[in-house]
């Protein structure tokens, strides 16, 4: 019992200890002020009356937790700076929505750590300069439409925005001065640096973005925002990024299959994405940028449109390797989708199954993707900039007299049973009536399908108005594989669900 007694008193001191550990880690560093804070990257702000309210995230890529901040106000001015940790935030994320009290007016913010501050928020009317006062190093920005609500700028780990206390729209036809601090970087570090300048409408959707790089050589820099989203710098019109040969190979096979309308069979035999198929040819778009402003473009293959399971889904994401041949990052399949989040992120969905489902965001990083461990919402999903890869497609997907038919009639086994459990007939008018039968999990008898040529599109209300289900018939060789979808179902589809049959007989022909 006494040798208990003292293995007990023994854990019990560990467990003491190590809590006294975590605790002075994950507060005990506000005792150092600002000598123990960092700066952050900051997405938002908002200066009220009686508080400040900022938005933001960890700059860094490795996975680490906001775990506070703190802030001191003098006069005027609101010196805040944050402080994040790997070990201490392993329960939190990197991103942060504070607000801080403040007393009077708050002409000015200030990010500041032990070695470091930088203004990311002056009073609106210090931001505006005549054409003829824009002459102190830094980048100025002019806007011609009257929709942007924010500019949001990154900079070797350094980031700030500019938008009205009020939530308005950023004035047009003046020149909105963004501090001087990216000269100072590029002086002291004796070289250009790469900039990422963001234009945002009032829901925080991105209208333009571009990146630059600011040279202390020509330290002033104007960039205008045009009415069509056109930006120029110095008065000139910033050129597309040219496509490297290696990314115009894999848009030349793309537009080739978007015109000639390919089957998903024929997508996946040359190593394209398959869910192109599912969207309007005029609605697959790609855009060649740096995103993470490593000097190497990467081509992004996305939607440009679409509906709510498709929109702002990306298809690909493709970068450089040392050699300059291409390497796929990512593709989406129907399982697992991505999704652009903004800035060098992206939302990452799926399930494995109809009960064992996914979702988190992760942060572009050289060839690969880091996971960011928190979850964007769909409504941040951020559409992005770009070119349709085919023109004047709109009669393209018209069927080939020379195709040949595919036969969807007969009747299929299901794998569970080995019974047939799904029948495809076709009707007079040309539509087929389906009935779909899942082990143990449903049975639908009044589907209507409709051939869109290299699969059956189908939906019935069978178990209520409110209730409807859809989904798709694809056949490869003997096999029929059925996908459905039922927003409204938490239990039986999640989201999406795959069932695959193999062809019994023939039926009619």
């Amino acid at each position: 019992m006494k040798l208990l007694k003292k293995i007990l008193i023994i854990l019990l001191c560990i467990v003491a200890l190590l809590i006294t550990v975590f605790l002075t880690g994950r507060y005990g560093w506000k005792l150092g002020g600002f000598n123990a804070c960092e700066t952050a990257g900051i997405e938002q702000i908002n200066v009220e009356e009686d508080h400040v309210r900022i938005r933001g995230f960890y700059p860094g890529s490795f996975p680490t937790g906001f775990l506070g901040y703190h802030a001191e106000q003098v006069d005027h001015t609101l010196y805040v700076g944050f402080k994040f940790s790997a070990l201490f935030g392993i329960f939190e994320t990197g991103d942060f929505d504070i607000t801080i009290p403040t007393k009077g007016t708050v002409t000015q913010i200030v990010v500041k750590s032990g070695d470091h501050e930088y203004t990311v928020w002056p009073q609106e009317d210090e931001f505006f300069v005549s054409e003829a006062e824009a002459t102190e190093n830094g980048i100025y920005v002019c806007l011609e439409r009257s929709d942007v609500y924010s500019v949001s700028w990154y900079f070797e780990n350094k980031s700030g925005g500019m938008t009205n206390a009020d939530g308005t729209a950023l004035a047009v036809n003046k020149n909105i001065y963004l501090d001087n601090d990216v000269s100072y970087t590029a002086s002291n570090l004796e070289r250009p640096v790469p900039v990422m300048l963001t234009f945002s409408d009032k829901d925080g959707k991105t209208i333009a973005h571009v990146n630059l790089s600011y040279d202390p050589e020509s330290p002033v820099l104007t960039v205008t925002l045009t009415a069509d989203a056109r930006i120029c710098v110095n008065g000139i019109e910033v050129d597309e990024l040219a496509v490297p040969n290696v990314y115009e190979t894999i848009l030349k096979q793309y537009r080739t299959a978007l015109e000639e309308n390919w089957s998903g069979q024929q997508l996946v035999d040359a190593g394209m994405n398959f869910m192109i198929k599912d969207v309007p040819a005029e609605a697959v778009g790609y855009a060649v940028d740096d995103l993470d402003n490593d000097d190497i473009p990467e081509l992004t293959i996305g939607t440009i449109s679409g509906d709510e399971l498709y929109g702002k889904l990306i298809f690909e994401l493709y970068t450089l390797d040392d050699h300059g041949d291409p390497v796929q990052i990512f593709s989406s399949i129907e399982r697992n989708r991505y999704y652009y989040a903004g800035g060098i992120r992206f939302a990452n969905i799926g399930s494995s199954a109809f009960d064992d489902s996914f979702a988190t965001t992760l942060k572009l990083e050289g060839e690969g993707l880091v996971d960011m461990t928190f979850t964007t919402d769909p409504k941040d999903y951020v559409q992005m900039q770009l070119v349709p890869i085919g023109e004047s497609m709109e009669n393209s997907k018209t069927t080939s007299e020379n195709a040949a038919e595919v036969i969807y009639e007969g009747e299929y086994a299901s794998h569970d049973t080995d019974e047939p459990m799904l029948h495809i007939q076709k009707n007079e008018d040309g539509t087929y009536s389906i009935q779909i039968g899942i082990y143990r999990l449903i049975q639908l008898d009044k589907c209507v399908g409709v051939d869109k040529r290299d699969r059956l599109e189908f939906s019935t209300v069978e178990l209520g108005e409110n209730q409807e289900i859809s989904g798709t018939i694809v056949l490869n060789g003997e096999v029929a594989t059925v996908t459905l979808y039922a927003p409204w179902s938490d239990t039986w589809f999640k989201d999406v669900s795959e069932f695959d049959y193999y062809k019994m007989n023939v039926g009619n022909q």
